[in-house]
């Protein structure tokens, strides 16, 4: 059977799921948080954000992460 309705969701790849359970376990602390612990993980996230406008071609400031399509649409 194929599935073709990926409009709110589809599987993720087994890289992505991997990353993603990694930096779960590693970087679940809040990066705008002031304590020492959570400065490593804004540094992940500044990481990630760098390499993303690279790849899409747009400036560092120019991503924003959000939880989801509700506040992204807000």
């Amino acid at each position: 059977m194929h599935y073709f309705d990926h409009n709110a969701t589809a599987p993720l790849r087994a890289e992505a799921r991997d990353a993603w359970m990694q930096a779960v376990d590693e970087s679940w602390l809040n990066p705008s948080a002031p304590y020492l612990q959570a400065s490593s993980v804004r540094v992940r996230l500044e990481n990630a954000r760098e390499q993303l406008a690279g790849r899409i071609g747009c400036q560092q400031q120019e991503v924003v992460f959000n939880s989801g399509a509700t506040e992204g649409n807000n």
